[in-house]
């Protein structure tokens, strides 16, 4: 709408405020201030429709790219709940969370397990190791065995024992072997107790020394202390059943007591072996005397070797203190049982020794015995060594 005055309204409006001295004034100025505020109006109205109408087209391509986006499911504006609902940021957090704990589990239960198995290869180490050293020295089936018992016996002295009536110190109900455990501070348990100290930890804190052990380290219990002992009994009884080491003991004795250095049989050997056909009156022996402990010849502390009895010639052995002298066994009739007398074998022997040397252990030569000869000979023997001693006691 245009405000603009034509001359003549415009002349007509002048005329008309003559009268007024303002009226000329005020109606020059009013119609341009007037038409500048509505120009100003219509201006801003109409970019005002130009931006709502640039809006709406931009409002239409969004909704146009949102169709398109929702058809291809690439993004969900509004995310369903339900089976088919999309995870979410804190979802996904939780999930990482629980990944990363069992990851933890994982690596705590592997840590366990190398030293389960470590601990396992070292006993099989230690099992291999004895049975080679079995192997290189040749070891008999019954030496195997008594090792097998020696170890079975040193594991039941070392494994722990319950007592009778024992009770748990944390719940107080009565121990029960195979349900309980010890630690390695000799503190037992039952075994739900144990469980439950120091609940996801891989160490637990003993609740009566504080000791800290690791969890693996508690030993189950397997016996009470009267059936370990049964063990302990049983293994004894099998063992005394294999050991044959007393019988062949006694027999390595008797064989160093039978060993002779030089060759010269026992009084005992020579009268067993002795003829069948002999007279048993003339051979019988009779209560001997016996002789009086001799003077010691050596220093006291110095231990004497012992003696043997040996069958003693008259023409080589020395003649002893408490000795039959020569004279009277030359008294004594000379014959022998088998027709040879003394004189004939004492003849011979000297006639031998003139040949060659006599050695330094005398020859083997049958001499009657003591035990051999006859009633007569053993009671001048007899008296001959009672006088003997007598004038040897006198003497002193």
């Amino acid at each position: 709408m245009d405000h603009q005055s034509h001359p003549d309204n415009g002349y007509d409006i002048n005329k008309a405020h003559d009268g007024n001295g303002n009226a000329e004034a005020s109606g020059s100025i009013a119609p341009p201030t007037l038409e500048i505020h509505i120009r100003r109006a219509l201006k801003g109205a109409q970019a005002l429709q130009e931006e709502l109408a640039t809006l709406q087209k931009r409002n239409g391509a969004l909704q146009r790219r949102l169709d398109v986006l929702e058809q291809d499911g690439q993004v969900d504006v509004q995310p369903r709940r339900g089976r088919g609902a999309r995870p979410t940021v804190s979802g996904l957090q939780v999930q990482v969370q629980e990944l990363k704990d069992q990851i933890k589990k994982l690596e705590k239960d592997k840590k366990k397990d190398k030293r389960k198995i470590e601990k396992l290869k070292l006993k099989e180490v230690k099992e291999d190791a004895v049975d080679l050293q079995e192997a290189a020295f040749e070891v008999g089936d019954t030496a195997y065995r008594m090792r097998k018992l020696l170890r079975r016996f040193h594991d039941l002295m070392l494994s722990p024992s319950l007592e009778e009536g024992e009770e748990c110190p944390v719940c107080m109900e009565s121990l029960v072997p195979t349900k309980c455990a010890s630690l390695p501070c000799d503190h037992t348990f039952c075994a739900d107790c144990i469980q439950q100290l120091s609940p996801g930890k891989d160490d637990l804190t003993c609740p009566q020394c504080r000791k800290v052990w690791p969890r693996d380290e508690p030993e189950a219990i397997q016996y009470t202390a009267s059936q370990q002992w049964d063990a302990l009994l049983d293994v004894a009884k099998d063992w005394a059943c294999m050991d044959h080491r007393r019988e062949d003991d006694t027999s390595e004795e008797e064989a160093e007591e039978e060993f002779i250095d030089d060759g010269i049989p026992d009084a005992t050997s020579s009268e067993v072996s002795a003829p069948h056909d002999q007279d048993p009156l003339a051979t019988s022996p009779e209560p001997e005397v016996e002789p009086k402990p001799q003077e010691l010849d050596f220093e006291p502390g110095v231990r004497a070797s012992p003696k043997r009895r040996r069958a003693v010639t008259l023409e080589s052995s020395p003649e002893p203190d408490d000795a039959v002298a020569p004279e009277a066994i030359a008294a004594v009739p000379e014959t022998q049982h088998n027709g040879t007398t003394l004189n004939d074998a004492s003849t011979s022997n000297d006639a031998g020794a003139s040949k060659q040397e006599r050695p330094a252990t005398p020859p083997n030569v049958a001499t009657p015995l003591y035990a051999q000869s006859p009633n007569s000979e053993k009671r001048k023997r007899m008296e001959d060594l009672a006088a003997r001693r007598s004038s040897k006691r006198s003497r002193y």
